[in-house]
């Protein structure tokens, strides 16, 4: 009937997700769940069946998490409608950064690929950073403090940072994705870096010196 509401099953599957060693990636962060490609508003709300050695973080609020015969299933929601909805999946080394300025904010970190990629780098006299989980925490954490000053409150209680084999940087609700290259060294200019973030629903991408500048305080 005209104005009747009802609610509508959808069996979906595929290869959505590539793994290269200790890197996994989704082959899409738009395409990987159902959806008519009208980019409209949407409440979210995903539950996930994971592997127990996997480290798992997703865009939105843990609602609830519990371990069941090595499985790990979670239960994730959006506290406003958004555009896009996306998740993490690898091996992490997590740093979590607690300040009173700001929502709490933990960091996702793919270490050992990092030993890979500096090993390889060494041999042609470039060095990568040290302790870079840290290095983006602090950038993450400063630039956050002054969006909110700036904007108003962040609307997500919690802010994931996560690191992604890919050369761009996405934002979703509670979940910032950052390329890999982000995490593997930094210069004085910030060029070999980037960061992303989420403002009405878009994405934005710059580097983090630009996420620095922003960081400082502005004067009169």
């Amino acid at each position: 009937m005209r104005g009747e509401r009802r609610q509508l099953q959808i069996e979906y599957h595929g290869p959505a997700i590539e793994r290269d060693g200790d890197w996994i990636a989704l082959q899409s962060s738009l395409l990987w769940y159902p959806q008519t490609l009208q980019r409209e508003l949407t409440e979210f709300d995903v539950a996930y069946h994971v592997p127990e050695e996997f480290d798992f973080v997703s865009a939105g609020d843990k609602i609830e998490e519990r371990l069941e015969d090595r499985i790990r299933h979670s239960h994730w929601t959006t506290a406003q409608p958004s555009r896009n909805f996306s998740f993490s999946l690898g091996f992490f080394k997590e740093h979590n950064v607690r300040d009173a300025r700001i929502p709490p904010v933990t960091v996702f970190m793919s270490e050992a690929h990092h030993r890979e990629i500096g090993a390889e780098l060494i041999e042609e006299g470039v060095a990568s950073g040290a302790n870079m989980e840290r290095e983006v925490a602090a950038d993450v954490a400063n630039a956050l403090a002054f969006y909110q000053q700036t904007f108003g409150p962040c609307s997500s209680s919690h802010l994931n940072v996560a690191e992604i084999p890919s050369g761009h940087g996405e934002a979703f609700p509670g979940l910032i994705q950052l390329a890999w290259s982000t995490f593997q060294a930094t210069d004085e200019e910030g060029n070999d870096e980037a960061f992303s973030r989420s403002r009405g629903g878009a994405s934005v991408v710059g580097s983090r010196s630009r996420l620095r500048l922003l960081s400082r305080p502005v004067a009169e």
